[in-house]
């Protein structure tokens, strides 16, 4: 989908869906950095790994949810913090395009 740049609101309209769209990928992105900080200062006690996942018990399926949001350094969610930011902006961006009636996927 290319952008007429002669049309103004047309392409005001695209940048205001691309700040949307970055919403998401920063809330999710801080719900990360919060979780990697309350982790490391202690805030929930010293097991914070009680929310990992843990095999064979049934316990251990809160780990499916809450799992993706540990991390086990600060390089480590350092170097996962732009991907996840372009990855999200990208997922909720293109969505909304797949959906829209000038999409050649629209009703397939």
């Amino acid at each position: 989908m290319q952008m007429n740049m002669n049309n103004p609101d047309r392409y005001s309209f695209e940048r205001k869906r691309m700040r949307i769209a970055f919403i998401p990928a920063v809330v999710v992105t801080a719900m990360l950095w919060l979780a990697f900080l309350i982790e490391h200062t202690g805030a929930l006690g010293d097991n914070i790994y009680r929310f990992a996942m843990l095999p064979r018990e049934i316990s251990g399926l809160k780990g499916i949810l809450f799992m993706p949001l540990l991390h086990s350094s600060f390089s480590h969610l350092l170097s996962n913090t732009l991907p996840l930011l372009i990855l999200i902006w990208f997922l909720f961006y293109f969505t909304v395009i797949l959906h829209s009636q000038h999409s050649p996927f629209y009703g397939s």
